[in-house]
């Protein structure tokens, strides 16, 4: 699931070389997300929390979010 969501898909789109991992001088685009975020519709279950994130979280679980490297939204 990972690898789909991160060097997988940078494969597929051709630009392995630029993203896809946090090897040195990739671009960096990341979500920071709370699972126990008020009102989350993620069970508190912690074995089942990643499975449960990929398809129940929105976004409330949504903590911040970086594209480029830069800070584009928080909710801090």
């Amino acid at each position: 699931m990972f690898f789909l969501a991160t060097q997988g898909g940078a494969r597929v789109m051709g630009m392995a070389e630029s993203l896809g991992s946090l090897d040195a001088g990739k671009l960096f685009d990341a979500l920071v997300i709370d699972l126990s975020a008020h009102a989350s519709p993620v069970p508190s279950a912690w074995r089942l929390r990643l499975e449960q994130f990929v398809f129940l979280a929105d976004d409330r679980n949504i903590s911040r979010v970086y594209v480029g490297g830069n800070l584009i939204h928080s909710k801090c």
